[in-house]
């Protein structure tokens, strides 16, 4: 929609006290009650974040945009400082762009020497995609739909298809600070089936995992070579397919997994996201289904 002018402090989080900044002269239509997200980037000195607030009012003559704090999770803390120069974006409806990724070979095999960071992801997406038939090898996340800092409350990744991929993990052995997983998603209302997902090891590896709302995963086949009880508590456990705490509603239906500590169930031990299980099929995982926040139909 334009960006900040001048700088202001995160007024709190009763959604009614307003703060004041000025936009620049860009042409646009802030409509009062609207949501809207100003993004502060990961530069040096500052916290990155994408703080969501209310139009309650805007001036065109003085540019002047008056604003409140719903504190939603991931804005900034009451009273930081957020500087002039800031880009913002509109968060009140869906408008998403379209993908299509299929019939891919993507290979992410760590060169001598080298290091397996965090994001060494092999397909990334943020848009409503089909991913489809691709061939995914060594990376500490094989597909990974990225989080939305845009527009956080109506992410474009809602409603994409992952179908019919085999994705390859790294060794999670390989780098100690890394974690593994398959398939990662965060957009909500995905469909996630049919892929197969093959991992070295249990040890710190998740096959799949849901962090958005409603998603539906079905058919899909989740199996480590090799098995290592690490104990349901521990923070190098396996999961095949795990509902994270960010995930309401989510389904799982006739899945298979094999070789981990935990079949399927919250990503997070001791959890309980509430979830739905219609069917599940176990191979040799220390306990198939962890039923924490399974609801009863």
């Amino acid at each position: 929609m334009g960006g900040t002018a001048s700088s202001f402090v995160v007024p709190p989080t009763d959604d009614t006290t307003e703060a004041v900044v000025i936009v620049n002269s860009v042409p646009s239509t802030y409509v009062p009650g609207e949501s809207i997200v100003i993004r502060t980037p990961l530069v040096p000195g500052e916290t990155p974040s994408n703080s969501i607030f209310t139009i309650r009012g805007f001036d065109p003559v003085s540019r002047e945009l008056r604003i409140t704090n719903p504190g939603h999770a991931n804005s900034l803390p009451v009273g930081s400082l957020v500087a002039k120069g800031r880009t913002i974006y509109l968060d009140e409806r869906w408008e998403p762009s379209f993908a299509l990724i299929e019939d891919n070979i993507v290979e992410g095999e760590i060169p001598p020497g080298g290091v397996a960071f965090t994001g060494h992801s092999g397909i990334c997406f943020t848009a409503r995609a089909t991913v489809r038939g691709n061939l995914v090898t060594g990376y500490a996340l094989g597909i990974l739909s990225r989080e939305e800092v845009h527009t956080p409350l109506h992410p474009a990744a809602r409603g994409s298809f992952v179908d019919g991929n085999v994705v390859v993990t790294n060794d999670s052995r390989v780098n100690d600070a890394v974690y593994t997983y398959g398939i990662w998603l965060r957009g909500g209302g995905e469909r996630v089936h049919a892929n197969v997902i093959f991992a070295p090891i249990t040890r710190k590896t998740i096959g799949i995992v849901l962090r958005g709302d409603r998603s539906f995963v079905s058919g899909n086949a989740v199996i480590a070579r090799e098995l290592v009880d690490n104990g349901y508590g521990s923070d190098q456990r396996g999961v095949g397919i795990g509902i994270g705490n960010t995930s309401q509603g989510s389904r799982a239906r006739g899945n298979s997994t094999s070789g981990f500590d935990v079949g399927i169930g919250p990503a997070q031990a001791h959890q309980s996201p509430p979830w739905y299980l219609d069917s599940h099929f176990s191979g040799a995982d220390v306990l198939a289904v962890d039923a924490r926040g399974v609801i009863s139909e």
